[in-house]
């Protein structure tokens, strides 16, 4: 099992096998070839070098920490997809949409005009992408001493600075809407597609993603129970 390779100064994650910590549970990450990011019981005699045990303190650092703060007050995961019951197309991974369609986040429950938070202290930017994120921000955060990650809000409807700002945690910093590729989801369906991303602009894939729900917590929307149908009295 080869050991997982600090990047460079910027980026500490990069597919291999890294051991992490959850709270008192500890797993394994594996990345496919197509950068699916799996999490299962680690395997014995999983690598513990210590670039494997850095990196394990620096995503633990980022789930524990008090600074954290949810993107959307009480986060809820999409169930349906355009009308049908589908939860496990709205996480994370690369072939969360059938074989082959990558999802780089979870989208989380939001009705229109829903306020975003700063989830750490960082620096923000504006971006547009007409045919997939719409109007996105992208927050850099640091999780580590010289270690930074990129949380990205997309389909926003608004955005509340024009410029690069430093931001605290818990700032509102947009808010959730239907632009770029959400354009035509149901009302009911609209959501805030929330990513982490070790690179700091949009990429293909899911090579260069975590799953958002390593660092929170976002149960899946419960399901409604089908319609009775009213019985017809007797004539």
């Amino acid at each position: 099992m080869a050991s997982p390779q600090w990047r460079d100064r910027e980026h500490f994650f990069v597919p291999g096998k890294p051991t992490l910590s959850r709270g008192q549970q500890t797993v394994a990450q594996f990345s496919s070839p197509g950068g699916e990011v799996l999490v299962r019981p680690p395997a014995q005699g999983t690598d513990t070098s210590a670039a494997v045990g850095a990196a394990a303190a620096i995503i633990s650092a980022g789930m524990k920490s008090a600074q954290w703060v949810d993107p959307v007050s009480n986060p809820v995961r999409r169930g349906f997809q355009f009308g049908v019951w589908a939860p496990e197309t709205n996480k994370f991974g690369a072939n969360a949409r059938g074989e082959n369609r990558p999802h780089q986040g979870v989208d989380i429950l939001a009705p229109f005009g829903t306020p975003v938070f700063a989830v750490r202290d960082g620096n923000a930017t504006r971006g547009e992408d007409a045919t997939g994120f719409g109007k996105y921000i992208v927050l850099e955060f640091e999780v580590a001493p010289g270690k930074k990650l990129y949380a990205f809000y997309a389909h926003l409807s608004q955005i509340n600075f024009l410029k690069p700002i430093k931001v605290k945690a818990g700032t509102i910093i947009g808010s959730t809407g239907n632009s770029g590729n959400a354009s035509k989801i149901p009302s009911e369906e609209y959501h805030l597609h929330f990513g982490i991303s070790t690179l700091p602009y949009p990429t293909i894939g899911t090579k260069h993603w975590l799953d958002p729900e390593l660092f929170m917590k976002i149960p899946v929307q419960a399901k409604p129970e089908p319609a009775k149908k009213e019985e017809s009295s007797p004539k």
